[in-house]
């Protein structure tokens, strides 16, 4: 301790007071280190992808699923196009808009599967694939429109990818039925039979059940009861 007393006496002033700036650097590094060095370990952590505890905050905006999301069946890809059906009037050309298309589909043992659609400004429409593929044979399309004689077609393999019809204008028959003293009868039963399907032709006067609401190409025979 005097050694050191005795050389400090030696010193000057300017040297002393440097010696005392370079003690405190030294001073003033060590702390840097020793700080860096514990502050590290908390930030790895913080960083560690196990950690069970999260920021209340990020946990509280953090997207939720429901628990049957999982379970959730994969939307269905979209129907394939059958054939494209294009309407027309036989005499114009013209297509016809709002044209009724009723089509059918059958598998084994007969079993059908049908569908409804309409045509649009052009006359056109789209006639699509079955939901079931089982039931692969026809289709049988219903072609209805106002002022025109009714059609059917039924496809055979392969359907083509385009198909145009063409309708006939229809006459309206109308009357009154009256018995031999010329009084008008109620609840009369009207027949209403077409032509028939002709053999190897696939297009065909097309008369579906609710014929009354339909335009009919001519009337075989009225029956009074």
């Amino acid at each position: 301790m005097g050694g050191l007393l005795a050389v400090l006496r030696r010193m000057s002033m300017l040297q002393q007071a440097a010696g005392a700036v370079v003690l405190v650097l030294i001073a003033v590094s060590v702390m840097h280190f020793y700080r860096s060095r514990s502050g590290s370990a908390p930030e790895l952590m913080s960083q560690s992808p196990n950690r069970t505890d999260g920021n209340p905050a990020e946990s509280a905006t953090r997207p939720r699923r429901e628990p049957n999301a999982f379970n959730a069946r994969a939307p269905l890809p979209p129907k394939v196009v059958k054939t494209f059906f294009h309407v027309l009037d036989a005499e114009t050309g013209l297509g016809l808009a709002n044209a009724q298309i009723h089509f059918a589909f059958f598998g084994a043992g007969g079993e059908g599967e049908s569908h409804d659609t309409l045509t649009d400004n052009k006359g056109d429409t789209a006639v699509l694939e079955p939901d079931d593929p089982t039931k692969n044979s026809g289709p049988n399309v219903f072609v209805t429109a106002e002022g025109h004689v009714p059609k059917v077609v039924g496809f055979r393999a392969p359907v083509p990818v385009d198909y145009t019809i063409r309708l006939d204008s229809a006459m309206t028959v109308g009357g009154m039925v009256v018995n031999e003293q010329g009084l008008p009868v109620a609840e009369v039963k009207i027949l209403v039979q077409n032509p028939g399907n002709k053999e190897g032709q696939i297009e065909n006067a097309g008369l579906q059940p609710d014929f009354r609401t339909q335009t009919v190409p001519h009337v075989q025979s009225v029956v009074a009861q």
